[in-house]
């Protein structure tokens, strides 16, 4: 199932730059060099399904794979969407993962976390992120991170750059893997001080 947006009004240039995006992240899988179009998708899914399903006797596992992609702000300065993903193809476990897209709303062109938060504000945004972050994750202030599981480069504490942004807020998301071990899951932090 592929559920996404499509842009119709604004600056044709900015428009043009953020549909090819969208269609990019339909096309493509994380660390897949493919391109499929959906219907592509749609065929070489099954197709997968059915192969596996032919050699293995008896396979009843249930695949999926959803792709959405939705608005979190549509408006300037900055327009901000959210893709997310879920599949399951018969390992272990399923996965998931969330990817926030941002653009600037008169040229298209990708944003960067320093254009949206206040000047100086960034080391401030960690602190207040890592606070968030341990508490969510049931951790003490002082509690050392790697011990706890995480893999942050040298045990500390840093936002990435996988954020969004909506009319009242500012978000990140670690997806699964990306800090830790995937029995972890992936976290997601909201600051409405910085926007």
């Amino acid at each position: 199932e592929f559920t996404f947006v499509e842009l119709v009004s604004g600056p044709p240039a900015a428009r043009d730059r953020i549909s090819a995006k969208i269609r990019e992240y339909l096309e493509s899988r994380p660390n897949d060099d493919r391109k499929l179009t959906p219907e592509e998708y749609a065929k070489s899914f099954v197709a997968g399904y059915q192969e596996v399903q032919a050699q293995e006797k008896n396979y009843d596992k249930k695949w999926y794979l959803s792709k959405t992609i939705k608005v979190l702000r549509p408006a300037a300065p900055v327009v901000s969407l959210e893709y997310s993903e879920e599949s399951y193809m018969g390992g272990a476990h399923g996965l998931y993962g969330t990817q926030y897209l941002n653009f600037d709303a008169e040229t298209g062109e990708p944003v960067k976390l320093s254009s949206v938060v206040k000047d100086g504000w960034l080391p401030r945004l960690n602190a207040i992120a890592e606070v968030q972050f341990r508490k969510q994750r049931e951790l003490s202030p002082t509690a050392n991170l790697t011990d706890a599981g995480f893999t942050f480069p040298g045990g500390r504490f840093q936002l990435n750059d996988n954020f969004g942004v909506t009319d009242k807020d500012l978000r990140f998301t670690f997806n699964v893997y990306e800090v830790g071990p995937y029995m972890m899951g992936s976290t997601t932090l909201i600051d409405r001080k910085s926007v």
